[in-house]
């Protein structure tokens, strides 16, 4: 493959949130996250669990800031990799890869860039409304965490 494939992609993730949605539709979710090639929600109701759970294993997430840490790391959520992109969806490997281990400068730029494309173009089609969603949703991908 030689580059994201935008359209296929967002196609992609559009039908996985409509499938997902009507699975989950009792309840609200606060974030949508790209992992690499792992789409990935999280809900306020599985969210706390994990509060509760983290909590009452360890002597952190107390403070706000280990909080919000948490609730972010798209790794503790409940629906971590719900669908995952793949060369067929338009994902190209190479690229995320040159970006991961900064082999050269094209691929260092052309996954960032195709994450910010992909997400501008969700939120244009208004792609998460099938989800029932908090006031404060955000869409982000995992090396760029929202400021919230």
């Amino acid at each position: 493959m030689n580059g994201f494939d935008i359209e296929k992609m967002l196609d992609f993730v559009c039908r996985a949130l409509g499938e997902f949605a009507e699975l989950h539709a009792d309840e609200t979710f606060y974030a949508f996250s790209i992992d690499a090639h792992l789409l990935c929600l999280n809900s306020t109701e599985s969210f706390a669990d994990t509060l509760d759970y983290y909590q009452g294993m360890y002597e952190d997430y107390r403070a706000p800031e280990e909080i919000k840490q948490l609730k972010y790391h798209s790794g503790d959520w409940a629906y971590q990799g719900f669908a995952r992109l793949s060369t067929e969806s338009g994902f190209d490997f190479d690229a995320y890869l040159a970006y991961l281990y900064r082999e050269d400068e094209h691929g260092e730029r052309a996954y960032p860039g195709a994450m910010e494309q992909l997400l501008a173009r969700l939120k244009q089609r208004n792609a998460f409304a099938l989800l029932k969603l908090t006031d404060d949703f955000t869409a982000f991908w995992v090396e760029k965490l929202p400021e919230v």
